[in-house]
């Protein structure tokens, strides 16, 4: 099995398991586990408290923020809003290039994909081209996951 199909057969193998719990969040959840190294990820499809734990970290990290530190936050992205938006789609203006390059005929689901992290991470992505490929794998690999199997559990086939 080279690493594509490493990828990939994890990436089934979480989606199966956290569809049950979370069947909305999969898609998020899986790429946000994918993100772990492979042997963690093994760990954590033998181990389900570790995959728990790991799933209640992912979950924490999607949760909005409190009330009133969202207050404060939405005063400065008001003050910052506009130009976030410029910066945000000119990442996504390159990164499409650059996935086009690696994946032509999935580049607009990749990038969107993509798109879903932290411009500071999109930057570092940007900047290094193995970070790139990576993350493009990670992302098709979810991808495949998700829409060969029309939004169900990687093990129940249609």
């Amino acid at each position: 099995m080279d690493r594509e199909e490493d990828l990939e057969f994890l990436g089934e193998k979480l989606y199966d398991v956290i569809y049950p719990k979370h069947a909305d969040l999969t898609p998020k959840l899986t790429g946000m586990l994918l993100e772990l190294p492979g042997d963690v990820i093994i760990q954590m499809l033998q181990d389900e408290a570790l995959l728990t734990k790991a799933l209640e970290r992912a979950l924490a990290a999607l949760q909005p923020e409190t009330s009133s530190s969202r207050r404060q936050s939405q005063e400065k992205i008001c003050a910052s809003d506009s130009s976030d938006q410029d910066e945000v789609e000119m990442i996504g203006e390159k990164l499409f290039a650059l996935v086009r390059d690696i994946e032509p005929a999935h580049c607009a689901d990749i990038t969107g994909m993509l798109l879903e992290m932290e411009p500071d991470t999109l930057r570092k992505i940007l900047s290094d081209r193995t970070l790139l490929e990576v993350a493009v794998q990670r992302a098709k690999s979810a991808r495949v996951c998700l829409h060969s199997h029309h939004g169900k559990p990687c093990d129940q086939r249609v």
